[in-house]
C-alpha cells in the first residue's frame, strides 16, 4: 500500500489491498487475536508532561483536566463537496426480502452507496444494488469499491472499512458497465450471505460510481440465499424504515472544514465538534423512496477533510485528539503535512493509522482521547487531516488541538 506516487510512508499493511476480502480478515483476525490489551495504568499519563511527548499516533490518552465543553472553538468554514451520497441503513435489521432504498441518477451524477443491513431474517439473505436503465440503455463507471464479509465484529469491519476507505488509491481506469437492463453493480457483494443468528450478520460495503449516459434507478435488496437476484426484484416491497436509524440521498461527499486562522500553541487548547447538528450541521437531502425531506445524522462514510495552520511562539509542539462524546468508536486516520525542507523548499508527507490502534481497543469515554497526529510547527506549518465516522460508531466527537512540549 506504500505508493511513492501518493508520497506514503510505509504502513503496517503496505499488501493489504492487494490481498481478497477473506484473506484481508484473516489478516485482522489474526492481529487481534495476537495485540496485547491495553491496560488502564497506560491511560493515566498526565497529558502534557508524558503522554503527548512520547506516545504514538493512535494512542489512547486520558485528557485529565482537559474539558472540550468549556474551551473555545475553532472558527472554521465548512463547505460539502463531491456528488451524492446514499445512505442505506434503515430499517438497520432486515426482517424479510425488501427493497431497503431506491433512487434514480442521470448522466454526470457521481454516487457513494453505503450498504448497512444486518440480518434478523429467520433465514439467510444476501444484499446487492441493482442498476436499471431508465429511457434507453445507460453506461456507469464503477469506480472504487469497500467489501468486508459478512460479520458479527461490527466495531472491527467498521474499522477495516474506515481504513480501506481513506487509504485505497482510485484505480487509474473504472469499470465501465453497459447498462441495458436489470445489471448487477458488484457481484462480490450479490454473493455474499448473511445467516441468520444472534448477534446478527451485518452487511456493510461502500461502493462509487459515475453514471457515463443516459439514466439508471439504483435498487439496493436484500434476497434469499437462493434467489436469482435479478428474477426476485420486481416482486420485492420497498421496507418500511425504523424509527431510529436513517436512509437518504444527500449532496456532498467530502465535507471539508478549514480553520480561518492560524492555531497558534500560546492559546491553549482549542475545540472543533463534529456532527453535533448545530456547530456542525446535518446533511440534508431526501429519503427517494417516500420522496419527503431527510436529515442524515452522523455523516457515516463521509470523509471530513480538516485543514489547519500551525504557529509556535513558544516553540511547543501540536497533537489533534478525538474525543467521544456519544460512545464507543473506532475508525481510522489520514494525515497529510506541508514539511519545510532543509534548503528551504516544501513537501506533502501523508501517512495513516487506525485510530485507536490495533490493540488499544475502543475509545469511548468522554474523558478520553485517541491521538490523530502529532505536528512541530517549525517544521509542519499546514496540516490536513482525513477522518470518516463508520456507521458502526457514534457520533458527535470533539477534535482537539493541544500543544505540549516536546522531549
Amino acid at each position: 500500500m506504500a505508493s511513492s506516487h501518493f508520497g506514503w510512508k510505509p504502513l503496517r499493511y503496505k499488501d493489504l489491498f492487494a490481498l481478497s476480502m477473506k484473506s484481508i480478515s484473516a489478516v485482522v483476525l489474526s492481529l487481534l487475536a495476537v495485540a496485547a490489551p491495553v491496560s488502564a495504568q497506560q491511560r493515566v499519563f498526565p497529558l502534557y508532561t508524558e503522554a503527548l511527548p512520547v506516545c504514538a499516533v493512535g494512542t489512547i490518552v486520558n485528557l485529565g483536566d482537559i474539558d472540550p465543553l468549556v474551551m473555545q472553538a475553532i472558527e472554521v468554514d465548512r463547505r460539502d463537496t463531491g456528488g451524492l451520497f446514499v445512505y442505506s441503513g434503515s430499517p438497520e435489521y432486515a426482517l424479510e426480502p425488501a427493497i431497503t432504498y431506491q433512487d434514480s441518477f442521470r448522466a454526470g451524477d457521481t454516487v457513494r452507496v453505503y450498504v448497512y443491513h444486518a440480518n434478523r431474517a429467520p433465514i439467510p439473505l444476501r444484499f446487492s444494488i441493482v442498476l436499471e436503465p431508465l429511457s434507453g440503455p445507460a453506461a456507469v463507471d464503477k469506480i472504487n469499491n469497500v467489501i468486508t464479509t459478512p460479520s458479527r465484529d461490527y466495531f472491527g469491519i467498521g474499522r477495516l472499512s474506515a481504513f480501506i476507505q481513506l487509504c485505497r488509491p482510485t484505480p487509474p481506469q473504472p469499470l465501465r458497465l453497459n447498462v441495458d437492463g436489470p445489471t448487477i453493480l458488484d457481484k462480490d457483494l450479490d454473493a455474499m450471505v448473511a445467516i441468520p443468528g444472534k448477534p446478527e450478520f451485518l452487511i456493510h460495503t461502500i461502493h462509487e460510481f459515475r453514471v457515463v449516459s443516459g439514466a439508471v434507478r439504483m435498487s439496493v435488496v436484500g434476497v434469499e440465499a437462493d434467489a436469482d437476484t435479478i428474477q426476485r426484484l420486481p416482486s420485492l416491497k420497498i421496507a418500511d424504515r425504523d424509527k431510529n436509524h436513517d436512509r437518504a440521498t444527500v449532496n456532498g461527499l467530502t465535507r471539508e472544514i478549514t480553520a480561518k486562522a492560524p492555531y497558534r500553541t500560546s492559546d491553549g487548547p482549542r475545540h472543533l465538534r463534529l456532527q453535533d447538528g448545530v456547530g456542525d450541521p446535518w446533511m440534508t437531502g431526501r429519503d427517494a423512496t417516500l420522496d419527503r425531506e431527510q436529515n442524515y445524522r452522523g455523516a457515516y462514510g463521509v470523509v471530513f477533510k480538516m485543514k489547519f495552520r500551525l504557529e509556535s511562539p513558544d516553540g511547543r509542539h501540536v497533537a489533534l485528539l478525538l474525543n467521544p462524546r456519544a460512545g464507543a468508536l473506532t475508525g481510522a486516520v489520514v494525515e497529510e503535512s506541508l514539511w519545510k525542507t532543509q534548503t528551504g523548499g516544501l513537501k506533502t508527507v501523508r501517512s495513516a493509522s487506525h485510530a485507536p490502534s490495533i490493540g488499544q481497543g475502543l475509545i469511548k469515554e468522554k474523558t478520553e482521547g485517541v491521538v490523530l497526529g502529532k505536528w512541530n510547527p517549525a517544521i509542519t506549518p499546514e496540516v490536513t487531516v482525513y477522518w470518516t465516522p463508520p456507521a458502526t460508531s457514534s457520533t458527535p466527537v470533539e477534535m482537539i488541538l493541544v500543544p505540549y512540549t516536546a522531549p
